[in-house]
């Protein structure tokens, strides 16, 4: 996976990665209360990542945070349909997990690619 020069973002990414793959093995196509408590635990996961990238990206005055913050919004969104799918019946809590997998296997390579050498750099002056 690539690095975005931080390694606690590094490894909440892996963290992230893993739970959905996780997720993605586990959940069925009932939200039970097993499927309730895994998936609690990977939008919190998400929720505490977000908040720890943007605060390190406002520590170092990254010029596109609001941008960066945005993408973040979009994904509570899409996360928060899913959910509501999820509990209507129209989607099953696996899609909440694959959603969650392929968003980190991207988000990672586009979306935290153009900070990653500033973070880094500014790891290395610290």
């Amino acid at each position: 996976m690539f690095s975005v020069g931080d390694p606690e973002l590094d490894r909440q990414h892996r963290a992230l990665l893993k739970l959905g793959q996780r997720a993605v093995s586990e959940l069925g196509d009932h939200l039970d209360r097993e499927a309730h408590k895994l998936l609690d635990e990977l939008v919190r996961t998400i929720e505490h990542h977000f908040a720890t990238e943007e605060r390190m990206l406002a520590a170092i005055g990254y010029p596109d945070l609001e941008h960066h913050r945005e993408l973040h919004f979009e994904v509570r969104e899409k996360l928060a349909e899913l959910l509501l799918d999820t509990t209507r019946g129209k989607s099953a809590p696996a899609d909440i997990a694959r959603f969650v997998v392929d968003w980190v296997e991207n988000h990672v390579v586009t979306a935290d690619k153009p900070f990653s050498e500033r973070l880094s750099n500014a790891n290395r002056a610290n």
